[in-house]
């Protein structure tokens, strides 16, 4: 009898936190990760702890910060990571525009999130294929996954970890 009182109770708990995510609320327990300096912020869980990565780790040009959310419990478990690029002002550097996307991903799919256009791109390398969340611009956004298990879905979903949600809650305060 407990159990079927619970079940419902639980689905609709997580239908509310959805829901409260899908309209911009952030969900209880969550903190919010703002840089005015790039005029990026974004929510996440308590179980997850924001770090950076110094650029020069990557060896990409025009890639100016490196932010990545990791488990709290095992810093090594890197969720999400995102790369800022400022490719305008580097010739040397890939611009990710939407033209070129549509070219170079497998699977190319348009959304918006905050207040900007993005592309979920899936690309295939010879092993497998992996997606990453593009917003093209003079200052670009790229997000993706370093977990093995999520990698290889064909766009971010909140399973293990809440992906999906993290991105979608993604605000831009000026205008790229």
């Amino acid at each position: 009898m407990k159990l079927l009182v619970i079940c419902p109770l639980l689905v609709f708990l997580f239908m509310c936190s959805a829901e409260a995510s899908e309209k911009g609320n952030k969900p209880q327990h969550w903190s919010t990760y703002s840089n005015d300096s790039y005029g990026v912020s974004f929510d996440y869980p308590e179980t997850l702890v924001v770090t950076t990565r110094s650029v020069d780790f990557f060896h990409i040009e025009g890639i100016v910060l490196c932010i990545e959310l990791v488990d709290k419990k095992n810093p090594e478990i890197i969720v999400l990571r995102l790369l800022i690029s400022e490719p305008s002002n580097n010739p040397l550097a890939t611009k990710e525009d939407f033209d070129y996307l549509r070219k170079a991903c497998k699977k190319y799919k348009e959304l918006t999130i905050g207040n900007r256009r993005a592309v979920n791109c899936v690309t295939c390398g010879s092993a497998a294929c992996s997606w990453k969340i593009v917003f093209p611009g003079k200052r670009q956004l790229e997000t993706f996954t370093m977990l093995t298990d999520e990698i290889e879905q064909i766009e971010p979903k909140d399973r293990t970890y809440p992906i999906k949600t993290i991105i979608n809650s993604l605000k831009f305060t000026n205008a790229n």
